[in-house]
């Protein structure tokens, strides 16, 4: 394993240089790869056995809507946050009561992970439901789905319909009629929000973290908080602007500028889970290099990257798709960031960190 002395402080907390090591298979690590989509979301540790059903104490089964501004949402793909699934129509009566209340409830929840996703459930048109959002003022998602695939799969027989869905993607609780904000607030705190510790650590949806790299074999990382996480679900958007082979990512659980893990891809389509822990500012990869479609390839691409840890076990999350999981024991808690590196031995890299978050789970 090859190291680098070269140490240098760089952009806004602390930015170091320093040498990468020759990817190796690290013998006390296991990972389990994926090569397609899962059939269900890993580490379910809630319910034994659980069949995807829209049924209680079953996963709730997968979706992948867009909303009135584009954004997609992949509902395995948010693991590691509460969701609450609606199903809705411009045209029902208590649909209309309701919304005012999901509104002022994503207003309490939202710094608590809390995810709303109304579904328009009747295949109304893209202009329809963004006029409603609109003249209504509502801010959490309202998704489309003018094939009406999710009712279909939720097996909605009427207007308002809402399941309640944990971090583990277990539905906790289905409502069948329109719910006013205590009611939505009781169920919450009774279901998927009970005992919730959970919080919105780290949101910086504002800033942004520029990474300009011209030497071989250094890496650069910006420290984004100095609290110390054990448990979490972190991401971050990534957007490289060379062609490089090199990458870019999140590090979290970190010790010190010599030990922690990364998670990162490159412009070319790979990633790869490094432990960084020898404390000489060399790696091991125990998961990769590993060819992803799911990754946007090309050169300004933006690619979402998303880590849910649970004490030794931790699984990767690709613009919300789930493509692996590692278990490894080396490092409990730590501090958290993101990374870029010329490992590879390129003589130039770059690249544009945004939207960073972080839900704790003590």
């Amino acid at each position: 394993m090859k190291t680098i002395a070269r140490l240098l402080f760089y952009i806004i907390f602390i930015w170091l240089l320093s040498a990468c090591g020759t990817p190796q298979q690290y013998p006390t690590s296991e990972f389990i790869p994926t090569e397609f989509v899962p059939t269900e979301p890993p580490a379910i540790t809630n319910v034994e056995n659980a069949s995807i059903a829209p049924e209680l104490n079953s996963i709730a089964p997968n979706f992948t809507l867009n909303d009135t501004h584009g954004n997609t949402y992949d509902l395995w793909g948010l693991r590691g946050y509460p969701v609450l699934v609606n199903f809705w129509a411009t045209w029902c009566g208590p649909c209309l009561e309701e919304l005012p209340a999901l509104q002022a409830i994503f207003n309490r929840y939202q710094s608590d992970g809390l995810i709303i996703l109304a579904i328009n459930g009747d295949g109304e048109s893209f202009s329809d439901i963004d006029n409603y959002r609109q003249e209504n003022g509502l801010s959490f998602p309202l998704l489309i789905d003018t094939d009406e695939s999710a009712p279909a799969s939720y097996q909605i027989g009427a207007f308002p319909t809402s399941f309640f869905v944990d971090r583990n993607g277990i539905i906790q609780y289905i409502n069948y009629g329109s719910l006013d904000e205590q009611g939505f607030d009781d169920i919450l705190n009774s279901t998927i929000l009970v005992g919730n510790s959970s919080y919105l650590a780290i949101d910086l949806p504002g800033n942004v973290w520029s990474v300009d790299i011209s030497e071989p074999h250094v890496y650069n990382y910006s420290i984004l908080s100095d609290d110390i996480f054990s448990n979490f679900t972190v991401q971050t958007d990534v957007e490289i602007n060379n062609n490089a082979h090199e990458y870019h990512g999140l590090f979290f659980r970190q010790q010190d500028d010599k030990n922690f893990y990364s998670f990162r891809i490159t412009p070319d389509g790979f990633f790869e889970f490094d432990v960084w822990h020898s404390g000489d500012y060399s790696f091991d990869t125990i998961l990769g290099p590993t060819q992803s479609d799911y990754i946007y390839r090309g050169v300004g691409q933006t690619n979402t990257l998303k880590v849910v840890t649970n004490n030794e076990n931790f699984d990767l999350y690709i613009n919300g798709q789930y493509v692996g999981s590692i278990s490894d024991t080396n490092f409990q808690s730590g501090k958290v960031g993101v990374i870029s590196c010329t490992c590879d031995g390129s003589n130039a890299t770059s690249a544009t960190f945004y939207n960073f978050s972080l839900i704790d789970q003590p």
